[in-house]
């Protein structure tokens, strides 16, 4: 295997003078430059290109914030920090820069976030818009949800019986059920899930399960953990599987209140 080359410290200088941490620059954050970090505080990424010889020359090298006990994603002054280290959580699971940097871009989302209502583009919906409007006509044996019929689980139990269907929904088609108390995401959790997708490689096993509320929104009633994390890991746009259960729709709509990106409070519709 051939040794990466090793830049000498002019060669070095010379890159750090006009290029940005690559992290920085592909999460969109302001001091991406290396303006006041030494040379010591600048470590260099090495990410194989296409085609290219594992180990050797023809690798990307890519500079990145790494001064010690610089700000990481997972803290709070990261995006205002003019010393960082980005470098920090890269480890050798990563063999593509897209990769690690999909994983902090979730790892960031991940301080602030608690429900699948919360991820990236999703607080900024109009929950009023008939695109999110997805009400179910259940039959004896079938339900019709989006213009597809869907065969049901039915459980008959001693006092109850429950009807239920598997299908596959876009996390920014789920809200949060503010009637059943969903309990916020934990951030240990999530980081944990975050790196069981995106790391470890493993797809969500069970689905999501929500109802539909009087309005016609699918509300998460358990699983907001594993709907959470797949929103930050994969975005608002991939597909998840979804449990829906024939539960009364009650009385109101059942979406929470949350702050939006915009200040403003969702307001309740009847």
């Amino acid at each position: 295997m051939a040794e990466r080359k090793k830049l000498t410290t002019k060669e070095k200088e010379a890159l750090v003078s006009t290029a940005k941490c690559y992290v920085c620059e592909d999460l969109g954050v302001d001091h991406a430059g290396f303006d006041g970090y030494d040379l010591k505080d600048v470590h260099l990424d090495h990410y194989q290109t296409s085609f290219g010889s594992p180990g050797g020359e023809d690798t990307d090298v890519l500079p990145i914030h790494g001064a010690t006990g610089g700000a990481i994603p997972d803290d709070p002054d990261f995006e205002t920090s003019t010393r960082r280290n980005c470098h920090r959580l890269r480890g050798n699971d990563y063999t593509t820069r897209a990769g690690y940097v999909q994983v902090l871009r979730a790892r960031l989302q991940a301080r602030t976030v608690s429900f699948v209502d919360d991820a990236y583009e999703n607080p900024a919906r109009d929950h009023k818009a008939r695109q999110y409007k997805l009400p179910v006509k259940w039959e004896e044996g079938s339900a019709n949800f989006m213009d597809k019929s869907y065969p049901l689980v039915i459980d008959q139990r001693p006092t109850r019986t429950w009807r239920r269907f598997l299908t596959t929904l876009r996390a920014d088609q789920l809200f949060t059920d503010d009637t059943s108390q969903v309990r916020p995401a934990a951030k240990k959790s999530l980081l944990k899930m975050i790196q069981t997708f995106l790391i470890d490689g493993f797809p969500i096993f069970a689905p999501i399960n929500a109802r539909v509320d009087k309005c016609g929104h699918v509300v998460v009633f358990d699983g907001n953990h594993r709907a959470t994390a797949h929103a930050l890991a994969f975005g608002v746009k991939e597909l998840m599987p979804v449990m829906i259960w024939d539960i009364a729709p009650g009385e109101d709509c059942a979406l929470r209140d949350h702050v939006s990106m915009a200040g403003t409070a969702t307001p309740k519709e009847k």
